[in-house]
C-alpha cells in the first residue's frame, strides 16, 4: 500500500517537472494542489510544507502572482495542521515569500495575518531565533564591554538587545524580517507596525531616522522616536526602547549628540529610560512628568502611554482621571539625575538586568 502511495506521488512529480519545463504554470499548480492532499493524508507535514514552498517560490517567480499566493496559503496551513516549530529556517521562508508578493495585494495582507497566528501558536521553546542566528556566538557577557543609557560614547555603535519572551503579537523574529521588507518598499507605517512587534532597536531607529528626513518636519524630529519607545515600554519591551532610543539619538543629522539634548522631548526619554533601568520610585515618575508636561502635551496619546509605563514599571494605581500637577523650584533636574543614578548600582534579577552590547558599524 505505502510503495503504491509512492509510486502516485512520483508519477504526479513526473508530471509537475514537465509542466514547469513547458511554462504551463496552470496544470503546475494543479500539480501542486494534488501533491499537497496527497502528502496530507499520508500525514508527511514536514516534506509537504517543502514541497508547498517550493512551488509558491516557483510560481512567485514567474509572475503567476494569484497562483503563488494560493501555495504560499497551504505552506501556512501545512505548518500549522503538521505542529512545526516556527524555526528560524521556516521564518526566513515565510518572509522570503512575503517579500515576493505583490505589494498591497489582498493576497499579501491575507498571507501576512496567517504568518503572525502561525507565529503565535508555534514559536519554539528552545530553540535559537532568527536574531540570534543571525549574530551566530556574539554574546553579551562578563567579560565584553557593555553600555546602558547611563554611559553613553561619543561613537555610532551598532546597539543589539536580547530578544524579549512571549509571542502573543506574533513572533519578534517575524515581524523584524516583515518590517525589513517593508522598509526596503519604502512602506514605513507599515514597517513601523512591524518593528514595534520586533527587538530589533536599530534597524528601527535607523528606518525612523530614514522616515523623519525624507517625509517628516523638522519640527518632528523627537516626536518620531519618542512614540516608538514609549509604545516599546507599553510592551514591556524596555531593552529595544533604549537600542532604538540610542541609536536614533546618535545616528539622526538633527540630534547626533548626547544628553542632555536641545530638545526637551529627548531628555524626558533619556530620564524616562534611566529610571524604568534603575528601577527608580513613583515619585520620581511623577516628578519627571510633571517637569516636561508642557512637552507631553504635544501628543495626547503620550498621557495614556505614560498611564500604562506607571502601572508597569513603577506600580502606579490606575488613575480615575484625576491629573497629577505641581510646582517644582530650581534644582529638580539636578536631584532627580542624583537619585537615578543612584539606583543603577542596585542588584538586578538575571532575568531582569539591561544588558546591550556595543559594536563598530561595518
Amino acid at each position: 500500500m505505502a510503495a503504491r502511495g509512492e509510486q502516485g506521488l512520483e508519477r504526479v512529480r513526473v508530471k509537475l517537472e514537465q509542466c514547469l519545463k513547458d511554462r504551463d504554470f496552470y496544470h503546475a499548480h494543479q500539480m501542486y494542489r494534488t501533491l499537497y492532499f496527497r502528502l496530507s493524508r499520508q500525514l508527511k507535514w514536514s516534506q509537504s510544507a517543502d514541497v508547498m514552498f517550493e512551488g509558491s517560490e516557483k510560481l512567485l517567480v514567474n509572475g503567476e502572482l494569484n497562483s503563488g499566493a494560493d501555495l504560499a496559503s497551504l505552506f501556512v496551513e501545512v505548518l500549522n495542521k503538521g505542529k512545526i516549530p516556527a524555526s528560524a529556517d521556516v521564518i526566513q521562508r515565510l518572509a522570503k515569500l512575503h517579500s515576493m508578493m505583490k505589494a498591497h495585494s489582498p493576497e499579501r495582507m491575507a498571507f501576512t495575518v496567517k504568518c503572525i497566528e502561525y507565529s503565535s501558536a508555534w514559536a519554539p521553546t528552545e530553540a535559537g531565533t532568527v536574531l540570534e542566528t543571525m549574530r551566530g556566538n556574539d554574546r553579551v557577557s562578563s567579560n565584553r564591554n557593555t553600555e546602558s543609557l547611563s554611559v553613553m560614547n561619543a561613537a555610532s555603535p551598532s546597539v543589539s538587545a536580547t530578544p524579549r519572551k512571549g509571542c502573543s503579537f506574533g513572533h519578534p523574529d517575524l515581524h523584524r524580517l516583515l518590517a525589513i521588507n517593508f522598509w526596503q518598499e519604502k512602506n514605513f507605517s507599515d514597517a513601523r507596525y512591524h518593528f514595534i512587534h520586533s527587538t530589533d532597536g536599530t534597524n528601527f531607529a535607523r528606518m525612523l531616522v530614514e522616515f523623519h528626513t525624507s517625509r517628516g518636519y523638522r519640527s518632528e524630529v523627537d516626536l518620531f522616536i519618542a512614540q516608538a519607545v514609549l509604545q516599546f515600554l507599553c510592551l514591556k519591551n524596555q531593552q529595544t526602547a533604549t537600542v532604538a532610543f540610542l541609536v536614533y539619538t546618535r545616528g539622526h543629522p538633527a540630534v547626533q549628540g548626547a544628553p542632555p539634548f536641545a530638545l526637551p522631548l529627548l531628555n524626558f526619554l533619556w530620564f524616562l529610560l534611566l529610571a524604568v533601568e534603575s528601577r527608580a520610585k513613583l515619585a520620581i515618575f511623577t516628578l519627571l512628568c510633571d517637569k516636561y508636561r508642557s512637552s507631553l502635551d504635544r501628543d495626547p496619546t503620550y498621557r495614556l502611554y505614560l498611564e500604562k509605563i506607571g502601572q508597569i514599571f513603577f506600580g502606579k494605581q490606575p488613575s480615575h482621571g484625576r491629573e497629577t500637577s505641581g510646582m517644582f523650584g530650581g534644582g529638580f533636574l539636578g536631584n532627580m539625575i542624583n537619585q537615578l543614578m543612584a539606583g543603577l548600582g542596585d542588584d538586578m534579577d538575571e532575568d531582569e538586568e539591561l544588558s546591550i552590547s556595543t559594536e563598530d558599524v561595518d
